[in-house]
C-alpha cells in the first residue's frame, strides 16, 4: 500500500507541474466562458413576454363595429391593452412616435392592422380580438338575412344580437409560468466547467511519458505492486488534479465572472460523479491507444462530438437537433441538471443524470482495468 501511495504521490506532482496543463485546465475554461458569454449575451438576455401596450384604431361613420367599441375595450383591458381612437393624424407617424404599437383602421367591411417589425405577438393579439368579434357580428348578419327572407320581424343591428351574450372573457391571453432562462454568463460559467472537467484526463499526458522513458512500468512489475495499485496510480492522482484544476477555475469564475450556480449540494454531487466519470473515461483511452498524441486526438473528437449535441457551444434549450439526438449525449443531462441547478434550485433530470455519470464510471473502469492490466504484463 505504500507503494501505491507513493506512486500516487509521485504521479499527481507530475500532473500538476505541467505549466501548459494547468494552462489549459484553469486558464482556458475562465477564457472561453468569458468570451462566450459576451458574444451570446444579447441573445439570450431577451425577454420574450408581452407587455402591456397600446392600440390605436380609426373607425368610419357607420361601420358595423360602432356598437362594438365598449365590448372590444372590455376585452382589450382583460388582455392589458389600452384602446384608444385616433379620428386624426398619420398612422405611420403615430406608430413611429411610439404613441402606439399596433393601429386598426377600420372600415365597413374591411380591418387594415398597422404595426411595427417587432410587434408581431401584438398584433397578433390585436387580431385575434378583432376575428373574435367581427365573426360573432358575421354570425348575426347570417341569422338576420335568413329572418329577413323568412319574413321574420327581425330587432337590433347584427352587431347589437351578435354580441348581446358576449362579454370580455370571449378572449383572454393566460400567461403561462416557463423554465426561467439563465444568462450567458452564467450558462457557459457552468458548461464550460462541465466540458473541461471532461478533459481532465489530459493530466495523463505528463505520466505517461515519463513512465516510458524512465520505464517505470517496467521496475513496478518487477516489485511486489499489483496492477490494481499501478491502475490506481494513475487514476487517483489523475483525478484528484482534475478536481483541483477545475475547484480553481469554478473560483475564479464565481468570484471574478459572478457566475451564479445552485443547489450546492447537488452541484457538487453531479460534480463528483463527472470527476470520475471523466478519469474513468480518460483512462481507459489512453489505455488502449497507449500513445499520447493519438488518445488526446481521440477525446477531443469524442468530447467535441458529445458536447456539441448535448450543449457545449450551442445551448440545448435553443438547439435546432431533434430531442432524441440531444438526448443520447452524457454532456446534455450533466449541463441541463445543473444549469436548472442555477435557475430553479432544482432539476427533473439529476436523476438520469446521476445514473448514467456512475454507468461510465463503471463501465470505464471494468472495461479499462483489466485491458491495463494486460498490457503492463506484456511489456514486462
Amino acid at each position: 500500500m505504500a507503494m501505491a501511495w507513493g506512486l500516487i504521490k509521485n504521479n499527481l506532482k507530475l500532473m500538476l507541474r505541467s505549466k501548459w496543463i494547468l494552462v489549459f485546465m484553469i486558464v482556458a475554461p475562465v477564457v472561453i466562458i468569458s468570451l462566450l458569454a459576451n458574444v451570446f449575451e444579447a441573445m439570450m438576455a431577451i425577454d420574450y413576454s408581452i407587455k402591456p401596450f397600446v392600440t390605436g384604431y380609426r373607425m368610419t361613420e357607420n361601420s358595423k363595429y360602432e356598437d362594438t367599441v365598449g365590448l372590444l375595450s372590455d376585452i382589450a383591458k382583460e388582455n392589458n391593452i389600452t384602446l384608444s381612437e385616433y379620428p386624426e393624424g398619420d398612422i405611420e407617424s403615430l406608430i413611429i412616435g411610439g404613441n402606439v404599437t399596433v393601429f386598426v383602421d377600420i372600415s365597413d367591411d374591411k380591418l387594415i392592422i398597422y404595426r411595427h417589425d417587432e410587434a408581431e405577438a401584438e398584433s397578433a393579439i390585436v387580431e385575434a380580438m378583432f376575428s373574435a368579434v367581427s365573426y360573432k357580428i358575421n354570425e348575426a348578419e347570417t341569422i338576420l338575412t335568413w329572418q329577413a327572407e323568412q319574413g321574420l320581424t327581425t330587432n337590433g343591428s347584427a352587431a347589437a344580437q351578435g354580441l348581446a351574450d358576449a362579454d370580455a372573457e370571449m378572449l383572454r391571453t393566460v400567461n403561462i409560468e416557463t423554465d426561467p432562462v439563465p444568462s450567458a454568463k452564467d450558462y457557459y460559467g457552468i458548461i464550460e466547467i462541465v466540458y473541461f472537467m471532461w478533459c481532465g484526463c489530459i493530466s495523463l499526458a505528463a505520466v505517461i511519458p515519463s513512465e516510458r522513458k524512465n520505464k517505470i512500468g517496467v521496475r513496478l512489475r518487477l516489485t511486489s505492486a499489483s496492477s490494481l495499485q499501478l491502475y490506481l496510480g494513475k487514476f487517483i492522482p489523475c483525478w484528484l488534479a482534475t478536481i483541483m484544476e477545475m475547484a480553481v477555475a469554478l473560483m475564479i469564475s464565481i468570484f471574478f465572472l459572478d457566475v451564479h450556480w445552485g443547489n450546492w449540494p447537488g452541484s457538487i454531487l453531479i460534480l463528483f460523479l463527472l470527476s470520475l466519470a471523466a478519469t474513468a473515461f480518460g483512462m481507459i483511452l489512453f489505455t488502449v491507444f497507449s500513445h499520447v498524441a493519438i488518445s488526446m486526438a481521440a477525446a477531443w473528437v469524442i468530447l467535441f462530438a458529445m458536447g456539441f449535441v448535448g450543449g457545449s457551444y450551442m445551448t440545448y434549450m435553443y438547439s435546432v437537433l431533434p430531442d432524441a439526438y440531444i438526448r443520447l449525449s452524457p454532456q446534455y443531462y450533466v449541463n441541463r441538471t445543473l444549469v436548472e441547478f442555477s435557475t430553479q434550485g432544482r432539476s427533473d433530470t439529476m436523476i438520469p443524470c446521476i445514473i448514467i455519470l456512475l454507468t461510465i464510471f463503471l463501465v470505464c473502469t471494468v472495461i479499462g482495468f483489466p485491458i491495463a492490466s494486460r498490457k503492463e504484463v506484456s511489456q514486462t
